[in-house]
């Protein structure tokens, strides 16, 4: 059915989505990031930070013997230099792991579209709808999954080494502390995995979902053609393409494209130019393939030599990576081939009609 969401996005769309700042993003792959930092600028200065730490706490101790606001005024500054030495590696890490989680995600993008008051956002119905919607559902469960993963790995961590722990007061402070410290680190590195496991699956069901979402119908396909069609853009790309292939002697023309019996599409990013005669090709044979603007410009010449086009995602997409120009259908493809074949037929049997 044409109301049917069967057809992969076009760059168009995707651009589009892309200018209002809609794109696949995983917040569990910034998480990730974080938590990796924050327990990374831990683990590598944990001495320093203890330093500073005590350095704080006997900060009033050095100022003894002085008045009472000179001494204020000194431990204060102490007090907010150490500060200042302790959080600044957290807050560098934000910024950077927080900025380079989505950077490496979707790149460089900066919109106002998603923050712009619209009417359509103070809906009642509509955000009742959004609260009970499958995408929260999904957050919700992969929510519970994340804390139930994590406390059942903490726990088989911290059982491991229950033994260690009952026998390390028997062994003075130091041995505590050093089993405390390997506790510690394996709970960390724990962590760290299932928090990297859980940001790899969900930045694929996210970038799977967003596709879904972006789904179009065959009717839009074609309108969305239609207009970029006369758009003045494309034109332009249209005329500098042309420029290229006419000054490039070797390469294929996409005006081979008029010789071919049918073109397979996908229907705009691919396409396949297939030569078939009863008596000098009775296996038909690739004789121009070509994607994107190359194929747009086949589909342009077909249709003003009347070349049949035929859209057909999954044969255009295999004939496209699998036959080379010139060489002949394998065999494997000629089910799809013989219907190809049978639409053709009845199409020149329809036209001796007229």
């Amino acid at each position: 059915m044409s109301g049917e969401k069967t057809e992969q996005p076009t760059h168009k769309k995707l651009d589009d989505a892309r200018k209002k700042g809609q794109v696949p993003k995983s917040k569990e792959i910034v998480s990730a990031s974080l938590i990796t930092g924050i327990f990374v600028i831990l683990w590598v200065m944990a001495d320093s930070f203890v330093e500073n730490f005590s350095s704080m706490m006997l900060a009033p101790s050095n100022h003894l013997h002085e008045e009472f606001l000179v001494t204020l005024s000194a431990v204060s500054n102490d007090i907010f230099m150490t500060s200042v030495q302790i959080i600044a590696p957290f807050l560098l890490i934000v910024f950077i792991f927080g900025i380079g989680g989505n950077f490496v995600q979707i790149g460089a993008l900066f919109t106002v579209e998603p923050i712009i008051p619209k009417l359509e956002k103070l809906d009642p119905m509509k955000a009742l709808k959004n609260i009970f919607s499958l995408k929260n559902l999904v957050e919700l469960v992969k929510s519970i999954v994340k804390i139930a993963v994590l406390s059942i790995l903490i726990t088989w961590v911290v059982m491991g080494g229950i033994e260690d722990l009952l026998k390390a007061p028997s062994c003075g402070v130091t041995c505590l502390l050093a089993v405390f410290a390997s506790l510690m680190k394996k709970i960390i590195i724990v962590t760290i995995i299932s928090f990297v496991i859980i940001a790899v699956f969900d930045l694929f069901f996210q970038r799977w979902q967003f596709n879904k979402d972006q789904m179009m119908t065959k009717d839009e396909v074609k309108r969305e053609y239609k207009e970029m069609e006369g758009s003045p853009e494309i034109k332009s790309k249209r005329k500098q393409f042309h420029r290229e292939i006419m000054n490039d002697s070797s390469g294929p023309k996409p005006q081979q494209a008029q010789e071919s019996s049918v073109l397979v599409t996908n229907p705009t990013h691919i396409a396949v130019g297939l030569f078939y005669d009863k008596e000098r090709a009775p296996i038909p044979y690739v004789n121009i393939k070509g994607k994107g603007v190359f194929a747009e410009e086949m589909m342009r010449i077909a249709r003003e030599n009347d070349v049949p086009i035929i859209q057909n995602i999954d044969l255009a997409r295999a004939l496209f990576k699998d036959v080379e120009m010139n060489q002949v259908i394998p065999a494997k493809y000629f089910k799809a081939i013989a219907e190809v074949v049978a639409w053709l037929n009845q199409i020149k049997a329809d036209k001796e009609a007229f």
